[in-house]
C-alpha cells in the first residue's frame, strides 16, 4: 500500500526536448569562445551534467549512486588528487566509479614539428596514471566505501572496476590525419577513453541527475539540479541527504512557479523518506 501522495496538476518541470536544444546552443556558443577557461566549462558541466560522459556506465538498472554526478570529488588517503568529476554507477556484481578530467578544448594533443604528444597532454596522461594507482591500493579503497558510502556487498577491493575518462581537445587537430588518429587511438586502454570536446552531446538517459559535492565527512552540498528534475518516492530518500537543495533549485532554469513548487514538495518528500515503514512505491510515479 503506498503511504504517499502525488500532486497531480503542478507545474510541469522543462521536456527533455527543450532542455536538449538548450545544452546544445548553449555549448556551441563556448566551444565558440576562445576566451573561456577551464573553470568555465567546469561550472556548465556542474549544472549540465547531461553533457558528462559516464553516467549509465555498465547499464546501470538504478542510475548513478547519489541520482547525480560528483564534482571535485577526493580521492586518495595519504596521497589525495581530485578529478574533476566523478559518476558512481553499480551492477549486481561491480562498482565503477566513472573518473573524469576536463582540460581546455584549445589544447592541442601533439607538436606541430614532430607530431609527437606535447607536454599538456602528457601530464593530463599522468593525472589518469595516479588515479589508477591510487585505486589499487587497499586503504585507499576502503577510505572510498566509507566516504561515498558503497553498499557492504560491494565494497570489497575486487568488485571495484574504475573507468577513466579524459577530455581533451578539439576533433579538428586529428580528424584529417590517420596517423595522429592511431596515435590517439593508442593512449587509450579498455577502461580509459580519451574524448574530443566535439563528441560531448546532451544525454537524454541522463537529464534528470544533479550534481552534489561531497566532503571529508561524507556530507553532501547540492550544487544543481537540471530544469528536467523530478521529485518522487525514487529519489526521496537520496535527495533528502543534499544540503542546500533549494537554492540549487533557484538556481536551475525553469520556471519560477515550478522552483517553488519544487522547494515545498521537496519537504514533503523528505519528510516521507525519514519513515523508516515507507510501504511499496510505484518507480513511475513523479511530479
Amino acid at each position: 500500500m503506498k503511504k504517499y501522495s502525488l500532486v497531480s496538476n503542478g507545474p510541469s518541470a522543462v521536456s527533455e526536448d527543450q532542455y536538449f536544444d538548450y545544452c546544445c546552443m548553449e555549448y556551441s556558443k563556448m566551444l565558440e569562445n576562445q576566451y573561456l577557461l577551464e573553470r568555465n566549462y567546469q561550472s556548465f558541466f556542474e549544472h549540465n551534467p547531461c553533457m558528462l560522459p559516464g553516467a549509465l556506465e555498465g547499464n546501470p538498472s538504478h542510475g548513478p549512486l547519489f541520482w547525480a554526478v560528483i564534482s571535485q570529488p577526493e580521492i586518495g588517503r595519504d596521497i589525495v588528487r581530485r578529478p574533476d568529476f566523478m559518476w558512481i554507477t553499480m551492477t549486481s556484481l561491480e562498482l565503477i566509479p566513472v573518473l573524469i578530467e576536463i582540460e581546455r578544448p584549445d589544447k592541442t594533443e601533439f607538436r606541430v614539428s614532430d607530431n609527437v604528444q606535447n607536454s599538456k597532454f602528457t601530464q593530463a596522461l599522468e593525472q589518469i596514471k595516479e588515479w589508477k594507482a591510487l585505486l589499487k591500493k587497499h586503504d585507499v579503497l576502503k577510505a572510498f566505501f566509507e566516504r561515498y558510502s558503497i553498499p557492504d556487498r560491494l565494497a570489497r577491493p575486487e568488485c571495484v572496476k574504475p573507468v577513466f575518462k579524459l577530455i581533451y581537445g578539439r576533433r579538428k587537430e586529428f580528424e584529417n590525419d590517420p596517423w595522429l588518429q592511431d596515435k590517439r587511438r593508442a593512449a587509450q586502454e579498455n577502461n580509459f577513453d580519451i574524448i574530443s570536446f566535439d563528441r560531448l552531446s546532451p544525454n537524454r538517459g541522463s537529464m534528470s541527475y544533479g550534481c552534489i559535492r561531497i566532503d571529508g565527512k561524507g556530507c553532501q552540498y547540492a550544487v544543481s539540479v537540471p530544469p528536467t528534475f523530478r521529485l518522487g518516492p525514487v529519489v526521496a530518500e537520496v535527495c533528502s541527504k543534499w544540503s542546500g537543495f533549494p537554492n540549487a533549485v533557484r538556481e536551475s532554469g525553469c520556471d519560477d512557479d515550478r522552483k517553488q513548487f519544487l522547494i515545498s514538495r521537496y519537504e514533503y518528500w523528505s519528510k516521507w523518506a525519514l519513515d523508516a515503514n515507507h510501504g511499496l512505491y510505484c518507480t513511475s510515479d513523479w511530479e
